[in-house]
């Protein structure tokens, strides 16, 4: 749906093009020129006479609609066709009258076609051109690499990724006034965008998101950026609004069934061999990349395995164990280390949490001085409350006296698939629904020639 606003109107507006050839011709532009893709955009521009770095506003969503209506409007007057069709009529049909009177033309009202001077020309292609990028990453898809190996053996280190914007609805712009081609930072530090103009968050229609899905979104713990500046990162949705969440020795339950392990998930082992070494070649070999010597025992390890690294390091015949290796309950290495930050109430840690309940827009629940950590970032930080708690015993919400809380928001859980190594929910907490930025649509290794679409 989200593709079809962006494009919709410029693919109609090419499919009539290609009715239209004779009509180019006669306003003394070539077949080729009106057939070459986006140029044919900026084509018709020259011949409503509109500079042509306005074919940017094709792309806009809802705009492009009234934008196609006016340029529609400015064709028809370009030309005199016979028989004459009502110019009114052709701008307000123009998905069908438009071809028909452009058949029907007979001459181009001008007495000549005079382009723009090649130098303003190429300037606005060019400005077109850099426009028409921002659309795409507004409203398309963005692509970056991987940068850690958190998703690893899914996603490695190096991939390219896709990420569609369209799936979920493309998030229109919060910070506006932003550089392209840039993130958050220029090269020498400073920022790359102003954060005075700040826009509300909206979202086009687009479908809803899944358990299992590969999200991109916006680090939600990088407070110094605005929401959309912040970095992006991609983890695995594993609970939606309303889930209640466990893990329980490694093992997640959602609403209190086994959530499904990606088939390339990676789990640590402590691995016994009889005493013989394991190189990091032969290592490598078997597609293990993370992990080591453990201690100074012979021939004890541990690792990052798959399944299908598990099972080959299994049928090795000088193997005698394999155990999986998880952090017993109510260890808790430091006091920041896991969400919610709060050893005393919530000793949590990576291979046991919860049952946690996912917030969910709409949803009240009761807060006091022993759960409030679980909820404090998304009251003060996500929704832009004052929280206090006075004395350990009264919480206050914008100074008055509270012992429930309405969410305003949705959010999500996610978590790597290399679960004892990746920096997700289980340690910063949830991911607002306006943090979102897409879903993983191709990935690509480019030194293998591997390609996956998701």
């Amino acid at each position: 749906m989200s593709l079809l606003l962006v494009f919709g109107p410029y693919l109609l507006l090419s499919i009539l093009t290609y009715f239209a050839a004779p009509a180019f011709r006669l306003a003394g532009i070539s077949r080729f020129q009106a057939y070459l893709p986006l140029f044919n955009a900026v084509n018709w521009f020259q011949i409503a006479r509109i500079r042509p770095i306005i074919a940017i506003l094709l792309f806009i969503p809802f705009i492009n609609l009234f934008t196609c209506l006016l340029l529609v409007w400015y064709i028809a007057v370009s030309y005199e066709a016979s028989p004459s069709i009502n110019r009114f009529l052709v701008a307000l049909f123009w998905p069908i009258l438009l071809p028909i009177y452009l058949l029907r033309a007979k001459a181009y009202r001008y007495e000549s076609f005079t382009p723009y001077q090649p130098k303003g020309t190429l300037f606005d292609m060019l400005l077109f051109l850099l426009l028409f990028r921002w659309v795409i990453n507004t409203f398309v898809f963005i692509n970056f690499s991987i940068p850690s190996p958190s998703m690893e053996k899914t996603f490695m280190v190096g991939d390219m990724v896709i990420a569609g914007k369209f799936q979920y609805g493309p998030r229109l712009p919060i910070t506006p006034l932003a550089l392209p081609f840039v993130h958050n930072t220029l090269p020498n530090g400073k920022p790359a965008y102003s954060s005075k103009v700040q826009w509300p968050y909206f979202r086009l229609w687009g479908d809803k998101v899944k358990r299992n899905d590969v999200l991109v979104f916006n680090y939600p713990a990088q407070d110094q950026y605005p929401i959309d500046m912040r970095d992006y990162y991609m983890k695995r949705c594993i609970a939606l609004p309303g889930d209640t969440l466990q893990i329980i020795k490694g093992k997640v339950l959602v609403n209190q069934r086994p959530a499904p392990a990606p088939p390339l998930m990676q789990t640590q082992y402590l691995v016994q061999t009889n005493g013989k070494e394991l190189s990091i070649p032969y290592l490598e070999k078997l597609g293990i990349h993370e992990g080591g010597k453990y201690m100074t025992t012979p021939g004890l390890y541990l690792l990052n395995l798959s399944k299908a690294a598990y099972d080959s390091l299994n049928a090795l015949p000088f193997m005698d164990s394999i155990v999986p290796w998880v952090s017993p309950l109510n260890f808790y290495h430091f006091q920041s280390d896991y969400f919610p930050q709060d050893a005393i109430h919530f000793p949590w840690n990576v291979d046991n949490m919860g049952p946690l309940v996912i917030p969910k827009k709409g949803t009240t629940i009761k807060i006091s001085p022993t759960n409030v950590a679980l909820y404090k970032r998304i009251i003060t930080v996500y929704e832009g409350n004052k929280l206090e708690v006075l004395d350990g015993k009264e919480i206050r919400i914008n100074r008055k006296p509270v012992t429930t809380y309405t969410f305003q928001k949705d959010y999500y859980w996610v978590m790597g698939d290399n679960r004892q190594n990746s920096q997700d929910s289980r340690y910063w907490g949830f991911v607002p629904e306006d943090h979102i930025v897409g879903k993983a649509w191709i990935q690509i290794r480019p030194r293998e020639g591997f390609l996956k679409f998701y």
